[in-house]
């Protein structure tokens, strides 16, 4: 059972202020500050009271600032901005952002605009990490010895490794598109269907086959398939 509180506005807007740990601002035509909540005594070391009425300019520095200025200057013509940015914090700490700048157009003139700042420094990490994985996965691919190759859900091969190409004979765009039917010798083909039928369900398959090289001649081959979470 749930129960439901009511609550007026001004408990929702003091959540904005005190709990949400982006960096959210509104800030005139004239860069000055109307509202900032908690946030900024994270990043910037500076109580919400103190900034209203400063400038913009005062709380970002001269060269923060002027890396912002580009956007301040396509906010305040109507522009809305989004834009990745290092801020160093007043503990020497680097953070990753993501910056949003909407304007605040009120009868065709913007009179100020909004802004909301994110940190994102651990999806920043997370991406470099992966990358790094990736790039790892690709040489463990590249450099085995035995044959390896990727489908799609319709099972027709988009990527393979140069082990592949020479046990079967044919070049890395030869083998793209084609199926593991297309490989296949004559005789094993009626042992697919039902081979291929059971990769759904997550059983790994592991049997003996007959492949046709590109020159006509059979290689007897192990293969071992399963499907990943993404279908292929």
């Amino acid at each position: 059972m749930s129960v439901i509180v009511a609550r007026d506005s001004s408990h929702y807007r003091q959540l904005l202020m005190e709990r949400v740990p982006s960096m959210l601002a509104y800030w005139d035509a004239d860069l000055r500050c109307q509202f900032a909540n908690r946030a900024h005594e994270h990043w910037f070391g500076v109580s919400p009271s103190s900034l209203l009425g400063t400038s913009l300019r005062d709380l970002l520095g001269r060269e923060l600032f002027a890396l912002n200025e580009p956007h301040i200057h396509a906010v305040l013509a109507g522009h809305e901005q989004t834009f990745e940015q290092v801020v160093t914090g007043p503990d020497g700490v680097r953070r990753d952002s993501l910056a949003s700048y909407v304007p605040d157009i009120v009868d065709g003139v913007v009179v100020g605009f909004l802004v909301q700042v994110t940190d994102v420094t651990q999806l920043k990490a997370a991406q470099v990490a992966f990358a790094h994985n990736k790039e790892y996965l690709h040489e463990v691919f590249s450099l085995t010895t035995e044959g390896v190759l990727v489908a799609d859900r319709e099972g027709r091969y988009v990527d393979l490794n140069d082990a592949c190409s020479d046990m079967l004979g044919y070049s890395r765009q030869e083998i793209l598109g084609k199926t593991f039917q297309d490989l296949l010798c004559a005789h094993e083909r009626d042992r697919l269907p039902p081979a291929r039928a059971r990769l759904p369900s997550g059983e790994r398959h592991v049997e003996e086959w007959a492949l046709r090289r590109k020159d006509g001649s059979t290689v007897p081959v192990e293969v071992r398939a399963s499907s990943l979470p993404d279908g292929r």
